[in-house]
């Protein structure tokens, strides 16, 4: 009987840490505040620095539904003509401030237009990394065309506004 009973304590301990450890899967995403989210996309797309992540849209709605356990998905991406935006969706809010304002933290996603190395201009989805008072630090997949999620590009807001097609060419989005 007692070996009977040690077994039990050990089921449910294991039971309980399973169950502790996907919270966010138990709770519900809808039911995290918009700040655990916003973690929860940080921390998977983390989870992926240094692999293959192929293009950088695909890799980041790839989090997004790695992280809300498959309840949310990133909208199609539009070119309106003087950036690139996401579609509408009930699962997507948009900050409409600079990307330096206070409101924008860690685990966003930002789509912009960019300039690349041969001179041209085309759309890129990063998700912010680290952010301060001086910059911003991305984690992305891509950027250098090898496909590969890193987190070593930091960028000034200086040099971010300067990359851009326009200083306007870039949306800021949360997942909610």
């Amino acid at each position: 009987m007692n070996k009977l009973l040690a077994l039990g304590k050990c089921v449910i301990a294991a039971l309980c840490l399973t169950l502790l450890s996907a919270g966010k899967c138990y709770a519900g995403w809808h039911d995290l505040s918009q700040t655990m989210r916003d973690h929860e996309i940080f921390y998977a797309a983390q989870s992926e620095i240094g692999y293959t992540g192929g293009q950088c849209k695909v890799w980041a709605n790839h989090i997004v539904v790695k992280a809300s356990s498959s309840v949310v998905s990133l909208p199609t991406t539009t070119n309106n003509g003087y950036g690139y935006t996401w579609n509408p969706s009930p699962d997507v809010g948009q900050l409409f401030v600079g990307l330096e304002n206070d409101q924008v933290h860690i685990g966003m996603i930002v789509q912009m237009r960019v300039r690349y190395a041969n001179g041209t201009y085309g759309p890129h989805t990063a998700i912010i990394y680290q952010k301060d008072s001086t910059g911003v630090t991305w984690i992305e997949s891509n950027y250098y065309g090898d496909s590969r999620v890193t987190a070593t590009r930091r960028q000034t807001y200086t040099q971010f506004y300067g990359s851009l097609e326009t200083s306007s060419s870039y949306s800021i989005y949360y997942i909610k």
